[in-house]
């Protein structure tokens, strides 16, 4: 057989030999054209009959802004501390989208009828990353400083009326002085350990050195820390944590490196120091066309114009005068100009994780004919807006308060140079953070306020629009009171069946509507660029930015293909 083949394969020679240099050409392109499609039918076949699946391994090095002081779930408050806090550390649940948490560190939980009650079971053999013990004590015990009016804990709201008790090492008990919607999202507070802490008292505990050099239960653990020469951090490079409660994430490492501007961050991913990097489409904007891999995410901070019609008789702030604000304004337009276009129209009070909006910004004609319904008098032509036929009246005019913030100011002028078009006199007012904080939103001393609301969880909306709300420092700016809107806050906050509640707040948003104490405007993007491919599975919407962590452990970067055959 071989001597046959030897024989075969010197005819074929042979008669290649005899070909012209047109022939030869021929075959030559024959052969390449063959050897193609061959390999073409066997990716094809290759694709059909396998299956990609995540494969262990590979890093992502990430640029975020501002150095970290606090890796601390009680004190993280910047956007690389909660970065690094939810990377670090675990609670007793995991936020996966809006509306849906999952168990973490504990292994199960009940809620009592009156819904006052909650039992968590911790699963068996957690640990830190110091490989001690995780137990009922550390939860005990992070709850506890949360509450501790000396530390000042930015998360001791969402502990107030609670008390919590050991039954014995895996199981706890919460019990709570009314019920609260919000619970769930409360214990996905980070655990702290004990063994670590306690020796800190909470007066103490903002100088501990374990604020930068953390150590939890998370996905990821604190491998070194690069540090300046002034001893802050420039890098942190963390390690997967294995014995992670949730199981081993895919990605090996993760590096996350520290910057003082969204320019040295950006020159950074452009010069190919870092991978990836996150930012807001409401405070930056890319010049240059966006990299392949990105992704856009809802972030739920509703930006609009709140009225205080308690102190102004402007007929520009009365039920129809807002309404004419609405069909002047082009938020598309608006979201273009002042996000690049990464921004969600809002046309009611629920963020993007609660409901859809749907927007198309009026023609000159429909606004002129929706005016006109309304009683009042447009000309677009003559730059004209008169709350009757009598168009020689004084200009209409607003005052319009916002904050500092570049694009705070943006936005109001982006209003200003709209409303101009109709003869719409605004004049925008800009104050620092703490003139605005304790002069304008503490006095409620405002005409018009360009503002946002930042929802951390949906009974966020309490806060915003029920009428005990309405006093400083309740977030109820409008001093909007309805007892209708009241009734379906109350309600809503006492309920755990997130579809029972979000019923309630589409009844709320539609009464809104109708009083429009504000108009709503828009909400930015979380945008994150990548140089190359990393699979994030990632929430519908994010309540701040560093919710694209939270399924960190479910990430990869690394793929390969297994036949089906083989899956089964």
């Amino acid at each position: 057989m071989d001597f046959s083949l030897k024989k075969f394969s010197k005819e074929i020679f042979r008669a290649i030999q005899s070909f012209s240099l047109r022939e030869r050409i021929i075959f030559v392109c024959a052969l390449i054209a063959l050897i193609v499609s061959c390999s073409f039918l066997f990716i094809l076949f290759s694709n059909s009959g396998t299956t990609k699946l995540p494969l262990s391994g590979g890093k992502i090095h990430d640029g975020v802004i501002g150095a970290p002081r606090f890796i601390n779930p009680l004190l993280a408050q910047t956007e690389s501390e909660l970065d690094l806090t939810t990377l670090v550390y675990s609670g007793l649940m995991r936020k996966v989208d809006e509306g849906v948490y999952i168990p973490d560190l504990a292994e199960s939980y009940s809620i009592s009828s009156d819904g006052k009650e909650y039992t968590f079971v911790l699963r068996k053999d957690l640990i830190f990353h110091d490989n001690v013990r995780l137990t009922a004590d550390d939860v005990i015990y992070t709850v506890t400083q949360a509450q501790d009016p000396t530390l000042k804990s930015p998360r001791s709201v969402n502990w107030q009326g609670v008390r919590v008790e050991k039954i014995d090492t895996h199981t706890v008990v919460f019990k709570l002085s009314q019920p609260f919607a919000g619970f769930l999202d409360a214990v996905t507070l980070g655990i702290m350990p004990e063994h670590i802490w306690n020796y800190t008292d909470s007066a103490s505990m903002v100088y501990d050195t374990h604020n930068v050099r953390p150590v939890g239960s998370g996905p990821y653990s604190v491998r070194s820390i690069i540090e300046h020469n002034d001893g802050t951090p420039k890098e942190y490079k963390l390690k997967r944590f294995k014995k992670f409660a949730l199981g081993v994430p895919y990605i090996r490492i993760i590096n996350i490196t520290f910057f003082n501007s969204f320019k040295e961050q950006y020159d950074a991913f452009r010069a190919h120091e870092i991978s990836s990097m996150t930012f807001l489409s409401h405070e930056h904007v890319l010049e240059k066309k966006m990299p392949r891999y990105k992704n856009t995410v809802p972030l739920n901070r509703n930006f609009g114009l709140f009225f205080n019609t308690t102190a102004s008789k402007n007929p520009l702030l009365t039920q129809k005068g807002v309404q004419v604000l609405e069909i002047l304004l082009n938020k598309e337009q608006l979201i273009n100009d002042v996000l690049g276009g990464y921004g969600t129209v809002l046309q009611g009070a629920l963020p993007p994780s609660l409901k859809s909006y749907s927007y198309t910004p009026y023609t000159d004609e429909q606004a002129v004919e929706l005016i006109q319904k309304l009683g009042w008098t447009y000309n677009p032509s003559r730059d004209t807006l008169a709350t009757s036929s009598d168009t020689t009246a004084s200009p209409l005019k607003i005052t319009l308060s916002t904050g500092n913030a570049k694009h705070l100011i943006a936005t109001a002028e982006h209003i200003r140079d709209q409303l101009s078009r109709a003869g719409i006199i605004v004049d925008v007012v800009p104050y620092d953070s703490e003139t605005l904080a304790n002069s304008v939103l503490a006095k409620r001393n405002f005409e018009v306020l360009l503002f946002g609301q930042g929802f951390q969880h949906d009974t966020s909306l309490f806060a915003f629009w029920h009428s005990s709300q309405r006093l400083y420092p309740g977030l109820n700016i409008t001093q909007y009171v309805n007892k209708v809107t009241d009734n379906l806050l109350d309600k809503a906050r006492v309920i755990n069946d997130f579809t029972s509640r979000l019923s309630r707040y589409q009844s709320l948003d539609a009464t809104l509507v109708t009083d429009r104490p504000a108009l709503f405007l828009y909400a930015p993007m979380v945008i994150t660029i990548s140089s190359r491919f990393e699979n994030r599975v990632i929430p519908k919407s994010y309540s701040k930015p560093s919710d694209r962590w939270n399924l960190v452990y479910q990430w990869y970067v690394r793929t390969h293909r297994v036949w089906n055959a083989f899956l089964k």
